[in-house]
This record gives C-alpha cells, sequence and structure tokens, in this order.
C-alpha cells in the first residue's frame, strides 16, 4: 500500500512539473522589434524579447484584435504565451494572448 501512494504521489508531481520554465501562465511584457522575412522552418515571422530572451512567432490568436500591421517598432505589448506546439525550434512561441 506504501509503494501504491508514494507512485501515486510521485506520479502527481511528475505530471504537475512539465511546464518549461518559459511558459506563463500570466503576462509577461514584450517588445516585438521587428520582422524576421528569411524564409526557413526555425525562421519568418516577429520577432519579440521577452525577459531578455528573443524569440519568434508567426501568428496571433484568431480573433484577437491585436494588429500587427498597425504597430510600428519596437511596440511593447502584453504577452500570454507557451514554447510552440507546432514548431520544433527552440526560438519559437504560440501566442495564446497578446494586448497593447
Amino acid at each position: 500500500m506504501k509503494k501504491l501512494l508514494f507512485l501515486l504521489i510521485l506520479a502527481t508531481f511528475v505530471l504537475g512539473c512539465n511546464k518549461s520554465k518559459n511558459e506563463s501562465d500570466s503576462y509577461s511584457t514584450g517588445v516585438i522589434t521587428g520582422r524576421d522575412l528569411t524564409k526557413c522552418y526555425c525562421c519568418w515571422g516577429w520577432i519579440i524579447d521577452i525577459n531578455n530572451t528573443t524569440y519568434k512567432f508567426d501568428k496571433i490568436p484568431s480573433g484577437s484584435t491585436f494588429d500587427l500591421t498597425a504597430i510600428t517598432y519596437p511596440a511593447t505589448v502584453k504577452i500570454k504565451w507557451r514554447n510552440s506546439q507546432t514548431r520544433n525550434c527552440s526560438e519559437f512561441i504560440d501566442v495564446l494572448e497578446i494586448t497593447n
């Protein structure tokens, strides 16, 4: 019985701690510094600095009122994000929410 309880606690700990240290449940402040117009798998999109680390993203959530075509660089934004689930590039993120 003790082994089962130990395994249950261990599984809860492991599954509960699978989020990357870079991912955010709250808004982070970021600065969009421009576009990366290079065409390659780990290229293309917008360049953003968050907590002194440079990332790239290629889209914002559908239905967002934020307009990437109307900003002037550098643009300070509030962003909720996670490591990319669609690209296997360490510098790519998925934007979950973005506001001015």
